[in-house]
């Protein structure tokens, strides 16, 4: 009996551990080369949705979700970094660095693992009180091993100290923003997209995000079958015999009837609401098998474009559409 207390103690123990959120310390590793440079200060605007985490890692045998934090500002890690590239020579200019996503992910595949890591940062020269942009970076870069990980994040680390190295002695200036423009840049530049920008949404099917964006429907002559829920149960085109069709949710962007927005989600459409300068919308999304609350999706990087998941399980979550490319970004899980 006394065994038998001992063995319960400690399966719940373990148990205990087992289901405690794991978390691991993300850090930029100072470069050990100094570098000629035209700029002796950066300092970092983090714009970046979420600032409490840099996405989730899979640790251990069982691939356990483990969030990645930075216990010290991710803001104060590149400035520091940015101290240990250039050297003694260095010029009297300014940089700043806007920040606007920073994050990874993995999943894994059959005989290996495969570890995402989205950077998208605008960087810009100070003159006086102007700042003009000078590089940009937006990409999603893959890794893959049998235990990708330390890869994935060096990797990632890497891919932000070469994009400061790449611009240490850049002068060639682009457009001027004040300080304030560069808090407020996603505004602006949903300013000079048409879709966030009209009275009316153009009915038609629009077979891609640019065309969406533009609002310049790729077929106009359609019909929107709906259920008894006012769900859209088919879409049919007509063809160059003007025979109808049918269109499957996969050949789609999004679909405008009478003026509301549909977006195709993998076997249906779901609608779209615009509030707050932001395309809204509900869709169910994969999730990791063995932790049901973290979401694996291209939605974590932006620019991937399709949906990454190593289980068949599902969580619904509320979204946005990115608005310089269409994909998907998360904004919360809604727990049903």
């Amino acid at each position: 009996m006394k065994n038998f207390c001992y063995l319960i103690i400690l399966i719940a123990t373990a148990f205990s551990c087992y289901s405690q959120k794991l978390q691991e310390e993300f850090y930029l590793l100072p470069s050990e080369t100094k570098f000629s440079s035209i700029y002796n200060k950066l300092k970092v605007l983090d714009l970046r949705r979420d600032t409490t985490n840099l996405g989730t890692i899979q640790k251990g045998l069982f691939n356990r979700k483990a969030v990645l934090k930075s216990n010290s500002s991710l803001k104060n890690q590149i400035e520091s970094l940015f101290s240990t590239l250039i050297n003694e020579n260095a010029g009297k200019n300014e940089l700043l660095l806007s920040l606007r996503d920073f994050k990874f992910g993995e999943t894994t595949s059959s005989f290996s693992e495969i570890g995402f890591c989205s950077l998208n940062a605008d960087l810009y020269s100070k003159q006086g009180n102007d700042y003009y942009k000078i590089a940009t970076i937006f990409d999603v870069f893959e890794v893959s091993s049998i235990d990708v990980t330390t890869k994935n994040i060096l990797n990632g680390s890497d891919r932000m100290v070469l994009f400061l190295i790449d611009n240490l002695k850049n002068d060639k200036f682009g457009d001027v923003f004040s300080f304030s423009d560069i808090m407020n840049m996603e505004n602006i530049e949903k300013s000079k997209i048409p879709v966030y920008n009209v009275a009316n949404f153009k009915d038609g099917i629009y077979t891609s995000y640019e065309s969406f964006k533009m609002q310049l429907p790729n077929l106009i002559k359609f019909k929107v079958k709906k259920d008894k829920n006012n769900n859209i149960k088919k879409i049919e085109s007509y063809d160059d015999n003007n025979e109808l069709v049918d269109m499957r949710p996969e050949q789609l962007f999004a679909v405008i009837a009478d003026g509301k927005i549909y977006k195709s989600c993998e076997n249906n459409y779901t609608p779209i609401e615009f509030k707050n300068n932001n395309f809204c919308y509900v869709a169910e999304m994969p999730t990791t098998a063995n932790n049901g609350n973290i979401v694996v999706a291209s939605v974590l990087f932006g620019v991937i474009g399709g949906i990454i998941a190593s289980s068949s399980s599902s969580a619904y979550c509320e979204l946005i559409l990115d608005h310089r490319n269409g994909a998907p970004i998360i904004i919360k899980q809604i727990i049903k």
